[in-house]
């Protein structure tokens, strides 16, 4: 009864071996067969360790159709290991196998050949070459060279066989092996056949042949032949989508024999085309890409290869999406490239953008709308057709954000209803059916500058006697960036027969308030106007009325002098000692009080500032009065006659009544009490009644010129 699982018998045993260089003997024992089921034997070895430059372990060789109890394995390596095991065969198959025997070659005997090389010449050719054996009591009758396909090649005919054996005179050296297969490993054997020497020198001769006097020397070399371009490609080439940048290629690679060489590589092609929604994503949009991949779940040497072939698998990333590629896979060995497998065809999925829209502009921008305008993303970031856009429209000033949806085909959005100088910023982001892309880089712009409104909480203040302070506060609608301020007065005499001004002065937004106005003339009253401009010119005006109180009696007359320390202008006159100078004291004051009566209504200063801040003036455009060059003062005496400012001591233009400005109405409602029709009506009589007067005052004073003249 066999207590073995599946087998009629057990396994061989006392398995023994003897080598030499390229030999192993194997001696057995058959195992326990009382029923004489057993029909051969085989054995299975495999080489694990080699002096040779070959790759170890080799794939295992199973020997079949032993009907003895001994085997000698030939055209083995020198100096190689070898794990040996013995198996019985009977009519269910193969029975277990023996204990591993671990042996050893071997190495090169002195009566074997010296320095035996073999080089692959061709793909189907072997070079070799070697030196006799070193030896002087021997002499060589005759090589014999054999040659076999080493272990793994049991795709390639004659696999297992000796495929050759050729006999070589002694005096060769060197043979060429012929009608190989490309990258074929062939192990080469070369035995030396000697015979003995008898005697020395001149007296010694070559014993007859007697095979009992037959030395025999064995040596073995292993070498490839070159490898040349495979004529086949892969099999089962198959692609999947893994995302719309990726995909995932599989094939498996062609039979073993169809190799002809060690793979290096599998050359993956990708071919990008247009796609075939007519999208034109770049000019050169055919372009083709070569990807090297070397083998991952196969050997790439044939030889050790383990069958079945087992499937390879690449990832191919970074392709666009929404483009049409066909891929295709070849194999490069030493030999070149192989074909290239039937192409396969693949459109990427669209996907969301990766680019926002471009060149985002506006125009049409007024005062209270504007419109924007744009491109839809690159075409390299598009990723398939656009559906969808969204602008996010932002009103900066009111934190105010809104989305609006547009179709794909308009590429321009109007909005009404904004603010003067509002900061506005926009932002787009395009669709696709997979999704929304980026949006783009805030694009901010400012609406058109309007007039500001008018100053607020504008004040006149007296200082002193005949001087005002003025102050107010910035528009509470600037409508942009004021950039300064226009400062009008003028005063009236109660009668409204004599006026002072209209005095006009602008002033940068730098120059500091409070403003100081000096040397107004008394028992007059004052309209002060104030009005802001900014880009788009001026706005309207704040109007402030102030009535200079009537000057006291005195016997002092003030002027001005600059003082250094806070530019405060003070003179006092005091009376001399001594009766000869109050004579001539007298007789100049009242010169004096003759040309102030001629000219109290001339003009000595506009406006003066304090010393801190310090006012600098300067000449302004769009001003609709003529104003002084920078640090002339402003002061006037205006009657009401045909002209409208007089040149004064200061060196005033005289302005004519129609480059004056026309009075706005609403200033004029602002700055002075509404009259009635009655009132109107009187008023212009009693001008008509007061021109003989005027002209008679006239005459009067070039009279009293004369006198002053005369004097």
């Amino acid at each position: 009864i066999s207590t073995y699982e599946e087998s009629l018998v057990g396994p061989p045993s006392s398995v023994v071996a003897s080598t030499s260089a390229t030999e192993i003997l194997l001696q057995w024992e058959p195992p326990f067969d009382p029923e004489s089921t057993i029909l051969g034997y085989g054995i299975i070895y495999q080489m694990i360790s080699t002096s040779s430059s070959i790759h170890a372990p080799r794939p295992p060789v199973i020997v079949r159709d032993i009907f003895d109890t001994s085997y000698i394995i030939e055209s083995l390596l020198v100096a190689s290991v070898y794990k040996i095991a013995v198996f019985a065969i009977t009519e269910q198959g193969a029975g277990p196998e023996s204990e591993e025997l671990i042996v050893e070659t071997t190495e090169t005997a002195i009566h074997a050949v010296q320095k035996l090389r073999c080089h692959a010449a061709t793909s189907e050719i072997l070079s070799c070459s070697w030196k006799h054996p070193e030896t002087a009591d021997y002499y060589v009758t005759e090589y014999q060279l054999k040659y076999r396909l080493i272990d793994g090649f049991d795709y390639y005919p004659g696999y297992g066989e000796e495929l050759g054996k050729v006999d070589i005179p002694p005096n060769i050296q060197h043979y060429n092996i012929s009608g190989l297969l490309p990258y074929g490993g062939y192990i080469v054997e070369l035995k030396s056949i000697l015979y003995p020497i008898v005697g020395s020198g001149e007296s010694g001769y070559k014993k007859s042949l007697d095979v009992e006097d037959e030395v025999i020397g064995t040596s073995s070399v292993v070498n490839f032949t070159k490898s040349v371009a495979p004529d086949v490609s892969v099999k089962d080439l198959s692609v999947n989508v893994q995302s719309p940048t990726s995909v995932e290629l599989s094939w498996r690679p062609p039979e073993k024999a169809k190799w002809k060489g060690k793979i290096d590589f599998y050359a993956i092609t990708a071919t990008r085309h247009s796609p075939s929604n007519g999208i034109t994503k770049r000019a050169d949009y055919s372009h083709s890409e070569t990807i090297l991949f070397t083998p991952q779940t196969n050997n790439p040497d044939p030889s050790l290869a383990t069958e079945p072939l087992l499937t390879e698998q690449y990832l191919v990333e970074e392709l666009e999406e929404n483009f049409e590629y066909r891929f295709s896979v070849s194999i490069m060995n030493q030999g070149g490239t192989g074909m290239s497998s039937e192409p396969l065809v693949q459109v990427m999925p669209e996907a969301a953008p990766s680019g926002p829209p471009q060149n985002i502009t506006v125009s049409e921008v007024t005062v209270t709308s504007v419109t924007i305008m744009w491109l839809p993303p690159d075409p390299l970031d598009a990723n398939g057709i656009i559906t969808m856009f969204s602008l996010r429209f932002t009103r900066e000033e009111i934190q105010e954000t809104t989305e609006f949806l547009l179709p794909a085909d308009q590429l321009s959005f109007s909005k009404y209803g904004l603010h003067a100088y509002e900061n506005i910023s926009v932002t787009i982001a395009a669709k696709t059916a997979e999704g929304w892309g980026p949006y783009s880089s805030s694009y901010s712009f400012f609406t058109l500058e309007e007039v500001p409104s008018s100053p607020v909480a504008l004040r006149a203040e007296l200082i002193g006697e005949n001087n005002v302070q003025l102050t107010w506060e910035p528009p509470e609608s600037p409508n942009g960036v004021i950039d300064g301020y226009q400062i009008t007065y003028t005063g009236h005499e109660r009668s409204l027969i004599v006026s002072d001004g209209p005095f006009v002065k602008f002033i940068s937004l730098s120059d500091r308030q409070p403003i100081l106005i000096m040397d107004l003339v008394q028992g007059y009253f004052y309209d002060f106007k104030v009005r802001a401009r900014n880009g788009a010119g001026y706005g309207t005006n704040s109007s402030f009325l102030l009535t200079i109180p009537e000057a006291a009696t005195t016997t002092t007359s003030t002027s001005r002098l600059e003082d250094e320390s806070d530019n405060t202008i003070i003179i006092t006159i005091a009376a001399p000692v001594g009766s000869v100078v109050i004579l001539i004291v007298i007789l100049l004051l009242a010169i004096a009080c003759f040309v102030a009566v001629k000219r109290r209504n001339k003009n000595k200063e506009s406006f003066a500032i304090y010393d801190t801040p310090r006012y600098i003036p300067r000449q302004e455009s769009q001003l609709p009065l003529v104003e002084n060059p920078p640090d002339i003062p402003l002061r006037s005496l205006i009657r009401t006659t045909d002209s409208a400012v007089e040149e004064n001591d200061y060196g005033l233009i005289t302005i004519t009544e129609s480059e004056m400005e026309t009075p706005d109405p609403k200033e004029e409602e602002d700055g002075f009490q509404e009259q009635s029709e009655d009132e109107q009506a009187s008023d212009y009589e009693e001008e008509e009644e007061e021109e003989p007067m005027n002209k008679q005052f006239e005459e009067n004073e070039e009279k009293q010129e004369k006198e002053l003249s005369f004097l």
